[in-house]
């Protein structure tokens, strides 16, 4: 049988163009998933071939053998039921194609749209090998026997190197000139994709693998200090341990009195009101220096229903650090022989919790004490930034009192607002605007993110320069998507870069704070914290004596502290503005007619129909 130009694939119009390198590249440019990519350097080699079949093998290492990593494969067709073909599908026999006497027919009778199994249980079922060995009939093209029929085999290179094999079919015994010059075209393309693909793959495995034990070790670290949780834990080992009925520690406070902290199976409220500190009448030093403890108001256990009481102090070479008490209620049986051994044994290990703790807080505030140095640097650039990051922060706290936080999230916001533009020192081009406020939250965050109880104040400084309406930056989140600290955040800080002076701009009086603030709110600001500022800071003004300022001007700004420390205002009873000798020019502000408290006083006295004091001449001294 012979073939026309127009029935010979590559011979007719309008058939599309053997694939090139461009469209090896392009394949991996439209795919991030690795087998998604070898898929679609799968889809272009049978393009190119025109055959069905194509496997591919990659060696891990130039002495390892090349193992299938993919293999695209017709599904097989559904016959009819007097067996013959359903349209032009390939008939699927006990796992093989059939044998196609010439290719180029073969190839006409195949619909390459149809869907292809490619994972490796087709493989096996296929008979395809999973492996090559290494032999020389893989080192250069050849025909080889599978049993899905002969395939076409050629080695891949990549500088030099062969780093794998691809074998397309059903051919006949030898492959038509067609297929030797396809396979020629695109060997090379092939191979650097393939190379390339695995290497990115390979690349972003090791990058997923870093960042989970990352993950693991921040999560395993914040849960080593999760102390209370750790304290129970241990508690309710030694309860089980010993086989006593219920257990407490109690550990020392700010005063050093001891109290209980954690309880297991113990009746709510038994121990309340005891005092458990040694020494001070409930339990009483039997040998301080051997650290034994007795129980000396027997009238009060009797009283508690405490029937049997085991304690060992949990102590430091410095001091007591609480208590471990094991017990045994009325009508509980008497404790095991081995439990005080065993109570030594759980008090050394709480007490080695406890000093790793202290260890830890040690750390922790010390780090956290650098992030806020490195930020008070940054503030020192300039003289209106000096005092900067401290006074977001109070206008923070003041906020976040209004709003009812937590203790807990009061502390972070404390630690987040005092290092919250820290971000900036790690940008080299600090004055290149854009760059530094784009980066600066996520570089700033990451500073507090390795802590393991960071990760409140981390989210607080990645977040405060989100936008309520999620016009904000980095991660445009809105709403409640961004933590109620990086909201508080946002607005704190505006208020502070809006009534802070400096030599091209006085400082933005309140009426005209008031107005950008309510234009921004529910865009830029959230309104629930606008409303509790707005409160904070009209309760302020109504608490101060027309004609003063509505803060010192000393808390107000405070820094430099060399400047502060020393001015008149401080001594002064006297609004600061008509005092000559105050310091401000230290803080950015050249004149007390731009600055915010001066201009809070003005407009609250007009308010009220009255005058204030006229600024006074500036004197300036040395610091």
């Amino acid at each position: 049988m012979t073939m026309s130009n127009e029935a010979r694939p590559g011979f007719a119009f309008g058939r599309p163009p053997a694939p090139d390198w461009s469209d090896f590249f392009g394949a991996l440019a439209e795919h991030t998933d690795y087998q998604a990519r070898l898929d679609a350097l799968l889809e272009l080699t049978a393009r190119a071939t025109k055959l069905p079949v194509v496997a591919l093998y990659l060696a891990d290492s130039p002495e390892s053998r090349p193992h299938l990593v993919r293999l695209r494969f017709p599904k097989p067709a559904r016959a009819t039921s007097a067996g013959a073909e359903t349209g032009s599908r390939v008939p699927f026999l006990g796992g093989s194609l059939g044998r196609w006497r010439r290719e180029t027919l073969d190839a006409e009778t195949f619909d390459v749209d149809e869907a292809f199994y490619s994972d490796s249980v087709v493989s096996v079922s296929s008979g395809v090998p999973l492996d090559l060995p290494r032999d020389e009939r893989y080192t250069t093209s050849s025909i080889v026997a599978t049993p899905v029929g002969a395939l076409y085999s050629v080695p891949l290179h990549r500088r030099g190197e062969q780093i794998g094999v691809v074998q397309v079919g059903p051919v006949s015994e030898q492959p038509g000139r067609r297929l030797r010059k396809a396979m020629e075209s695109i060997a090379s393309p092939l191979a650097h994709a393939v190379a390339l693909a695995r290497e990115q793959s390979r690349l972003q495995e090791q990058l997923a693998e870093y960042e989970t034990r990352a993950d693991v070790s921040r999560q395993m670290l914040r849960s080593a200090f999760e102390l209370d949780e750790f304290l129970h834990l241990l508690l309710e080992l030694a309860v089980k341990a010993s086989g006593t009925q219920a257990g407490f520690i109690a550990l020392a406070d700010t005063s050093g009195a001891i109290r209980l902290h954690t309880a297991v199976d113990l009746p709510d409220g038994l121990l309340d009101g005891v005092d458990l500190t040694p020494g001070a009448g409930f339990l009483e030093w039997l040998d301080e220096a051997e650290r034994a403890l007795y129980v000396a108001d027997f009238a009060r256990a009797a009283e508690l229903g405490i029937q049997v009481i085991l304690a060992v102090p949990l102590a430091d070479e410095e001091r007591v650090l609480g208590v471990l008490g094991l017990m045994n209620l009325e009508g509980g049986r008497p404790p095991a022989e081995h439990s005080l051994n065993l109570l030594a044994i759980f008090a050394e290990q709480i007490q080695l919790v406890l000093g790793n703790v202290r260890l830890f807080e040690a750390f922790n505030r010390q780090f956290v004490d650098t992030i806020h140095a490195l930020a008070r640097a940054l503030d020192a650039r300039y003289p209106y930034s000096e005092g900067h990051h401290r006074r977001v922060t109070d206008w923070a706290m003041t906020i976040g009192h209004e709003l009812g936080l937590s203790e807990g999230q009061l502390e972070a916001l404390w630690v987040a607002g005092m290092g919250h533009d820290v971000g900036m020192c790690g940008i080299v081009e600090v004055e290149h605007g854009f760059q530094a406020d784009f980066h600066h939250p996520t570089i700033g965050a990451s500073m507090f993110d390795v802590l393991p109880n960071g990760q409140a104040a981390s989210e607080i400084v990645a977040t405060h320069h989100e936008w309520f309406d999620g016009w904000g930056f980095p991660a445009g989140l809105k709403g409640e998507e961004i933590p109620v600290g990086g909201r508080i955040l946002a607005l704190a800080e505006y208020i502070v870069e809006s009534t802070t002076a400096d030599s091209i701009q006085t400082a933005m009086p309140p009426s005209k704070l008031f107005e950008e603030i309510e234009i921004r709110r529910g865009r830029q600001f959230d309104p629930a914290v606008v409303d509790a500022w707005r409160a904070a800071f009209e309760r302020q003004r109504r608490a101060s004596a027309l004609g003063t300022p509505f803060r010192p001007c000393h808390t107000f700004k405070g820094e430099p502290e060399a400047a502060c420390t020393t001015c008149p205002a401080r001594t002064v009873d006297a609004p600061c503005w008509t005092i000559p000798d105050v310091r401000c020019i230290y803080h950015g502000d050249p004149d007390c007619r731009g600055c915010f408290v001066y201009l809070e006083a003005v407009e609250r006295a007009t308010d009220a129909g009255t005058d204030v004091p006229a600024p006074a001449p500036r004197g300036v001294e040395e610091v």
